[in-house]
């Protein structure tokens, strides 16, 4: 349920998540792009579900760098 209300989100995924498919994070996407909503979409090909920090995963290791620096750019201090 996305509105203009909608908080912006920083979203990644993995293709081949057994538990949610990823194809929830497409529509989730799509949704805050409808209604203008700032976002940044990662979806990696292998990782299973719930990798948390994924530290152990060389694939998904930069996630949270590339969090960081959207937040950085997107999210202004109120």
């Amino acid at each position: 349920m996305v509105t203009s209300q909608t908080s912006p989100a920083f979203i990644w995924s993995t293709a081949n998540d057994q538990a949610v498919p990823v194809m929830n994070s497409l529509l989730y996407a799509q949704a805050l792009q409808e209604h203008q909503i700032e976002y940044d979409l990662h979806i990696y090909q292998d990782g299973r579900h719930g990798l948390g920090l994924a530290d152990d995963q060389f694939h998904t290791i930069n996630w949270k760098e590339e969090c960081i620096s959207w937040l950085d750019t997107y999210i202004k201090p109120s």
